[in-house]
């Protein structure tokens, strides 16, 4: 059964703050860590630095299966999580347990991609640090989860940010596009691949003439002057998706190398 949450509407690092604050600094039991690892040698090495600290309590694991089971069992503060974690990948039980329990997660490994390391990130809320830390910052990174922080490197920091900047121009847009009527969303969907109005008359059966009605509606809702500029908002709404990265199939115009800049420019 899932624990009630006293803080349903807060974040789970302000939850942890809260909680650390209402009780001062002094903890009232030690800190409980799981460190899940599957190269043995590893693991023991982590637990042992781990469990020579008074206010920690270490509980090892060597695969996700072991982990899901501990974290029901134990509730961990901590949780410490090798990126490739037998069988199900590191960031698949960092974000089984994000669903499930309170535990702040870090996923650390030797080689991880930066790629791979800011998508897990953004899908599980988790830490990231390198294998290769020293002792006594991977004591104060535990230390740190514990009350509600989140360990990132610095390296990482500034394509973090740049992604946040882009979720947030893409809930703009979104919020924007949203005035927007079904068939004036079909129209810029299709003014964002570059068709031209006769183009986009022929996609989707209706005259020229209601192409450049719903253009200058469109134009009208969203406040934006030309055509390009509503295309841009288009393509930072659709962010990800497949729409986002569709061209104008083989045998159009504009898929032969036709600028697209006169016709986007127009109304």
């Amino acid at each position: 059964m899932r624990r009630k949450d006293p803080l349903p509407n807060t974040s789970l690092a302000t939850r942890r703050r809260a909680r650390f604050t209402a009780r001062g600094p002094a903890p009232l039991r030690p800190t409980k860590v799981v460190v899940a690892d599957a190269t043995t040698l590893f693991r023991s090495g982590v637990c042992t630095l781990l469990g020579r600290e008074p206010d920690l309590e270490v509980l090892e694991v060597r695969d996700s299966d072991e982990l899901l089971a501990a974290a029901a069992a134990h509730l961990p503060d901590v949780v410490l999580i090798d990126f490739d974690l037998p069988p199900l990948g590191g960031p698949a039980a960092a974000a089984w347990l994000a669903e499930r329990c309170e535990a702040m997660t870090i996923l650390w490994s030797f080689s991880a991609s930066p790629d791979a390391v800011l998508e897990a990130i953004a899908e599980t809320g988790s830490g990231y640090l390198a294998k290769s830390i020293r002792p006594d910052a991977l004591l104060r990174a535990v230390r740190a989860a514990a009350v509600g922080e989140v360990p990132v490197p610095r390296n990482l920091v500034g394509p973090l940010v740049r992604d946040l900047q882009r979720v947030v121009a893409r809930s703009r847009a979104r919020v924007r596009a949203s005035a927007l009527s079904k068939r004036e969303r079909e129209v810029l969907r299709l003014v964002s691949y570059g068709y031209r109005n006769r183009q986009i008359a022929d996609e989707l059966c209706i005259s020229e003439f209601t192409v450049k009605r719903h253009v200058h509606n469109i134009l009208d809702r969203v406040g934006l002057p030309t055509r390009l500029a509503a295309a841009e908002l288009y393509r930072a709404a659709e962010a990800g998706s497949a729409d986002a990265t569709h061209r104008p199939p083989a045998g159009d115009p504009m898929a032969n190398g036709g600028s697209s800049t006169a016709v986007v420019l127009r109304r």
